[in-house]
Order: structure tokens, then sequence, then C-alpha cells
């Protein structure tokens, strides 16, 4: 990846300026991997798409932290009944409720990157057993565990990793090593941080666990 200035990069020479986390996932999507580098916005997207089968249109814009943390909310599920629809979602339900979420702009809101496909796509790695697992665990505490998810979200065939994106001076932050704790690390999922120094330099810096 090429620098261009502060917080712009491109992923090559040939290619646009961009953020550094897009710039890193189109050097993932080159070497055959698919994705997403808006945090944790695909991940809670599905979530939230999975969890509810009818969403009021009301709650198109809501954010899936408040709908596991207030469960009684008018006309939407409790949390339990909403992990219990994770574990039986259907393609056909999420692609519903996404139509939803994503009624005013074409995408959900806040995380305009977020398509149809990519939030089906992560499901069919996923499934529906890991889905309602990664849930579970977020339902703990949500408005603590909707930071701190890494930039990147990428899979190629059976493969899923969380890609963390610094460029210099950057850190890891203390949401972010507490989501990984939390979620990710008990889930066997795999996740490193990718350091950028020295542009076009780039190296795997830190790696915090690997699945089996």
């Amino acid at each position: 990846m090429v620098s261009t200035g502060p917080k712009r990069w491109r992923a090559t020479s040939a290619h646009d300026e961009t953020s550094l986390e897009r710039a890193a996932l189109v050097c993932y999507e080159a070497d055959g991997w698919l994705g997403d580098h808006g945090e944790g916005g695909l991940i809670l997207t599905l979530i939230k798409a999975a969890s509810i089968r009818r969403l009021p249109e009301s709650y198109a814009s809501a954010f899936v932290e408040g709908l596991y943390y207030h469960p009684t909310a008018e006309g939407l599920p409790t949390p339990s009944e909403m992990l219990a629809n994770i574990k039986s979602v259907t393609t056909e339900d999420i692609g519903r409720t996404y139509s939803v979420v994503a009624m005013r702009i074409g995408a959900p809101e806040y995380y305009p990157s977020v398509t149809l496909d990519k939030v089906l796509g992560l499901f069919s790695i996923l499934g529906a057993q890991r889905l309602e697992a990664i849930a579970a665990l977020f339902a703990q505490a949500p408005y603590d565990l909707r930071a701190g998810w890494p930039d990147l979200t990428l899979w190629r065939a059976n493969q899923i990793v969380f890609r963390e994106v610094k460029g210099p001076g950057d850190r890891v932050h203390a949401s972010q090593r507490r989501l990984i704790q939390t979620i990710l690390k008990p889930l066997g999922a795999l996740t490193s941080a990718l350091s950028t120094s020295k542009p076009p330099r780039r190296r795997f810096s830190r790696s915090y666990f690997h699945a089996p």
C-alpha cells in the first residue's frame, strides 16, 4: 500500500486515493478474499437481520445493541427470542429484514458499504450456529461490544478472518482488546493486526491467536 498523505492511501500506485481500511480491503480482494472494511457494520447488520423475522419499519435505523438492550420494545421479540430466531434463520428471512433496514438509502443508514450480498456471503460462511454463538456473547453487553470490531471482515472459501489495520503511530485500543477477548477468541476466530510501517512496505505485526 502507498501513503499519499495524512490518512490517505492507495492500494497500489494505480488505484485511487482512499482510506487505509479501504486500501487494505482492495489488496485482499486482489488475492480472492471477499469482505467489508466498515469495522463491525457487517456482522452487526447480519445479527440484526437474523434476529427479527418481521422488523417494524420504525426500527429500520435502530442499532442492534439497542434492540438487545431494551427487551420490552414494542413490536419486538425478547433477546432470548431473537437468539432462537437466529438458530433457525434462512437466507430469505435475512433478506426480508435487510430490505427494511436498507429501505431509506438502499443500504443500512449508518453502514453504507454493507450490501445484501455481503450480509448473505458472511452468513454462508458463519452459518446459523456460529452466528447465534456470536450474538449470544454480544447480547451479554451489547453497548460495550458494539465497539472494537476489527476494521476488516474477510472470507474466502471456508475461511473467515478479522483484520485490524493500523497506520503509522496507531495502536490497538481497549475496546478492540475487549471485543477480541470476549467474542472472537472464545469462538476460535482468526484475527490479527496488519500494520503499515514505511509505505509501501506491509507486514503483519501482531497475531492475537490462531484458529485450530
